[in-house]
């Protein structure tokens, strides 16, 4: 998601809680999906 200088605070923060709803529904999926395992301390997406 792209800041730019004419954004007010209260836009930064929408977009950064925009930008957490999508990293959460990917993560989400991805882990119905059974794309991701987690490997002695690593953890592995596969796309």
């Amino acid at each position: 998601m792209r800041i730019t200088h004419s954004d007010s605070a209260e836009d930064m923060v929408r977009k950064g809680k925009d930008c957490e709803k999508a990293a959460l529904a990917n993560g989400v999926r991805h882990h119905l999906e059974e794309r991701v395992i987690i490997h002695q301390n690593k953890t592995v997406v596969f796309s």
